[in-house]
């Protein structure tokens, strides 16, 4: 796994249109070591804080672009959520998409101060790429 600059997360966004200067890039960026010949797979998970309310829509957006281009990429995307020891306590969804998928969602308040990590798996061609995202409902 190579990690990348947050510029390259920004460049990406920007390319696919998505609204960068208002969101900060958070996560683990996950990209896919290349084998000899290819291009790298970036994946990316973009929101404005890691720390959303309780009972309210947190925005988010996911992408997937080349390494080098910055192209948009055919993708696919499954969420699951844990607990601080790693067990899953949620499914949050699954969908298929071209460069960046952006959904928002309502987090329970029953999790609230809870040590939570988002799982995102991005699946490009053969390459899966696993972000996870450490964030505390408030």
């Amino acid at each position: 796994m190579t990690l990348w600059p947050a510029a390259v997360g920004a460049r990406a966004a920007a390319a696919l249109g998505v609204a960068v200067p208002l969101l900060a890039l958070t996560g683990i960026l996950a990209a896919a070591a290349p084998a000899a010949g290819t291009t790298p797979v970036i994946a990316r998970f973009i929101a404005r804080t890691t720390q959303p309310k309780a009972d309210t829509p947190w925005n988010y957006c996911v992408l997937a672009v080349t390494g080098d281009k910055v192209a948009p990429l055919e993708a696919s995307v499954k969420q699951r959520l844990f607990d601080e020891r790693g067990n899953p306590i949620g499914e949050v969804g699954s969908a298929s998409f071209y460069g960046a998928w952006c959904q928002a969602i309502k987090l329970p308040a029953s999790i609230r101060g809870d040590a939570i990590t988002l799982e995102t798996k991005v699946t490009v061609a053969q390459h899966v790429l696993v972000i996870r995202t450490p964030i505390r409902v408030r």
